[in-house]
């Protein structure tokens, strides 16, 4: 036989040999050990230790009655010690692979929560912050009876509203430029799309602030009248209301 048959033949054997569950008692009982030396260390904290003890559960019986639950607690070993790369990793390894396994809601939810913990400061890129969204969509309508759907709903409230944040701060940017007609894009975008959060009364008056600061008097009007039956605040309804009552005066001034 070549020395490359026999490579291969060792290979092949090595290869079975991980992808089967332990064989002896000694072995089980060794690993049932080891499982639970990671949980004393997850349970105490030493989050990194125990990634070690469930690593090494994962890599000598992947199949075995203990790799459900090596699998789930590595990924929140990495999640409570603050590696969300790393976690989502693991938990997405676990709902792609253990399809049956009790921890799949947990997981799929952990993974919305990871991406969230990653979003960042609202004027930096928002990757993390569109995943996070797009995810705990996912989640409300595959487990709609899940006690996690409020928490869901919750976040996902304060991610649109840091989008919204962003796009009405470039707004606020491009008036200080001078550059009307692109803060007025900005402006319009917070209106449309993130109805829902509360940039869009201060929204609405730069919209209208914008129209007139571009001769379009008119347009602003007509807007305000669509939109003033919509305005949460009060104060945002007479700063709007304000500036068309300025505007109109002005241009009975001419």
């Amino acid at each position: 036989m070549s020395n490359n048959k026999i490579l291969l033949l060792i290979l092949f054997v090595l290869l079975l040999q991980a992808c089967s569950p332990p064989g002896s008692k000694d072995e089980v009982i060794n690993l049932r050990k080891q499982f639970e030396e990671g949980m004393i260390l997850f349970e105490k904290g030493k989050y990194y230790r125990a990634q070690e003890e469930f690593d090494f559960v994962l890599r000598r019986a992947k199949y075995s009655e203990f790799a459900d639950s090596a699998q789930f607690y590595l990924a929140e070993s990495y999640f409570l010690n603050k590696e969300y790369i790393e976690a989502i990793t693991e938990y997405d390894n676990l709902v792609r692979y253990k399809t049956y396994s009790p921890f799949i809601e947990s997981s799929r939810f952990r993974i919305c929560q990871a991406y969230e913990k990653k979003s960042p400061k609202y004027y930096l890129d928002q990757d993390y912050t569109i995943s996070a969204i797009d995810r705990y969509q996912e989640f409300i309508e595959d487990y709609p009876g899940s006690e996690h759907v409020n928490k869901a709903d919750e976040a996902i409230r304060k991610l649109r509203s840091k989008q919204a944040k962003k796009i009405y701060e470039s707004g606020i940017l491009y008036t200080k430029l001078d550059e009307y007609q692109a803060a007025l894009t900005y402006f319009k975008d917070v209106v449309d799309t993130y109805y829902d959060t509360d940039y869009t009364d201060n929204a609405r008056v730069k919209v209208i602030e914008m129209h007139i600061k571009l001769g379009e008097v008119d347009v602003a009007r007509e807007f305000f009248q669509d939109h003033k039956e919509r305005f949460k605040s009060d104060k945002n309804l007479l700063q709007a209301d304000k500036l068309i009552e300025r505007s109109d005066f002005e241009k009975d001034k001419l």
